[in-house]
Protein backbone atom coordinates (compact mmCIF):
# COMPACT_ATOMS: atom_id res chain seq x y z
CA UNK A 1 0.00 0.00 0.00
CA UNK A 2 1.25 3.60 -0.81
CA UNK A 3 2.26 5.87 1.41
CA UNK A 4 -0.23 8.44 2.81
CA UNK A 5 1.91 10.97 5.07
CA UNK A 6 3.77 13.05 3.44
CA UNK A 7 7.42 12.82 4.96
CA UNK A 8 9.15 16.26 5.77
CA UNK A 9 11.99 18.13 4.02
CA UNK A 10 13.74 19.42 6.63
CA UNK A 11 14.83 18.22 10.10
CA UNK A 12 12.79 19.81 13.51
CA UNK A 13 15.37 22.28 14.37
CA UNK A 14 15.61 23.26 17.80
CA UNK A 15 17.57 22.96 21.15
CA UNK A 16 16.33 22.29 24.79
CA UNK A 17 15.16 26.19 25.35
CA UNK A 18 12.88 26.01 22.43
CA UNK A 19 14.94 28.11 19.78
CA UNK A 20 14.77 27.98 16.73
CA UNK A 21 18.15 28.70 14.87
CA UNK A 22 18.62 29.65 11.23
CA UNK A 23 21.19 27.40 9.37
CA UNK A 24 22.29 30.92 7.55
CA UNK A 25 22.40 31.07 3.64
CA UNK A 26 22.67 27.70 1.81
CA UNK A 27 21.85 28.70 -1.74
CA UNK A 28 24.35 30.09 -3.86
CA UNK A 29 26.03 33.58 -3.27
CA UNK A 30 25.10 36.60 -4.42
CA UNK A 31 26.70 38.26 -7.85
CA UNK A 32 28.18 42.11 -7.56
CA UNK A 33 24.95 43.39 -9.20
CA UNK A 34 22.85 42.03 -6.57
CA UNK A 35 24.69 42.82 -3.55
CA UNK A 36 23.97 45.94 -1.61
CA UNK A 37 26.79 48.97 -1.64
CA UNK A 38 29.07 48.47 1.64
CA UNK A 39 28.73 50.61 4.48
CA UNK A 40 31.25 52.77 3.64
CA UNK A 41 30.40 53.63 0.72
CA UNK A 42 26.73 53.91 1.44
CA UNK A 43 27.75 56.86 4.62
CA UNK A 44 30.00 58.53 2.05
CA UNK A 45 26.78 58.99 -0.68
CA UNK A 46 25.12 60.08 2.65
CA UNK A 47 27.32 62.66 3.38
CA UNK A 48 27.73 63.70 0.32
CA UNK A 49 24.21 65.08 -0.03
CA UNK A 50 23.37 68.89 -0.19
CA UNK A 51 21.85 70.09 3.02
CA UNK A 52 18.09 70.12 3.48
CA UNK A 53 15.72 72.83 4.70
CA UNK A 54 14.54 69.76 7.29
CA UNK A 55 18.21 69.07 8.61
CA UNK A 56 18.90 72.84 9.11
CA UNK A 57 15.80 73.11 10.95
CA UNK A 58 16.26 70.42 13.50
CA UNK A 59 19.92 71.69 13.26
CA UNK A 60 18.72 75.05 14.70
CA UNK A 61 15.81 73.85 17.13
CA UNK A 62 18.76 71.80 19.12
CA UNK A 63 21.01 74.72 19.11
CA UNK A 64 18.18 76.74 20.35
CA UNK A 65 17.27 74.14 23.35
CA UNK A 66 20.73 73.71 24.33
CA UNK A 67 21.39 78.06 24.36
CA UNK A 68 17.76 78.29 26.62
CA UNK A 69 19.43 75.99 28.63
CA UNK A 70 22.53 77.58 29.41
CA UNK A 71 20.86 80.98 29.88
CA UNK A 72 18.59 79.58 31.94
CA UNK A 73 21.33 77.87 34.09
CA UNK A 74 23.39 81.19 34.26
CA UNK A 75 20.61 83.22 35.29
CA UNK A 76 19.79 80.74 37.81
CA UNK A 77 23.45 80.86 39.23
CA UNK A 78 23.20 84.59 39.36
CA UNK A 79 19.68 84.53 41.02
CA UNK A 80 20.96 82.28 43.73
CA UNK A 81 24.44 84.65 43.88
CA UNK A 82 22.24 87.60 44.85
CA UNK A 83 20.11 85.77 47.47
CA UNK A 84 22.86 84.40 48.90
CA UNK A 85 24.05 87.95 49.36
CA UNK A 86 21.65 88.89 51.01
CA UNK A 87 20.93 86.83 53.43
CA UNK A 88 24.87 86.10 54.56
CA UNK A 89 24.61 88.87 56.91
CA UNK A 90 21.66 87.05 58.20
CA UNK A 91 23.56 84.31 58.83
CA UNK A 92 26.84 85.76 59.77
CA UNK A 93 25.03 87.68 62.27
CA UNK A 94 23.50 84.71 63.98
CA UNK A 95 26.72 82.56 64.19
CA UNK A 96 28.24 85.59 66.03
CA UNK A 97 24.95 85.96 68.25
CA UNK A 98 24.48 82.55 69.17
CA UNK A 99 27.51 81.66 71.67
CA UNK A 100 27.06 84.07 73.76
CA UNK A 101 23.06 83.06 74.09
CA UNK A 102 24.55 79.96 74.98
CA UNK A 103 27.46 80.97 77.60
CA UNK A 104 24.40 82.55 79.49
Amino acid sequence: MAQTKRKRQTKHRGNAAGMVETRGRTGRKPNADEKKPDAKQARLDKLNQPPTWRGAIIRSAIATAIFVAVVLLAGLATLIGWVWTLLRPLYAGRAAVAPRLWAT
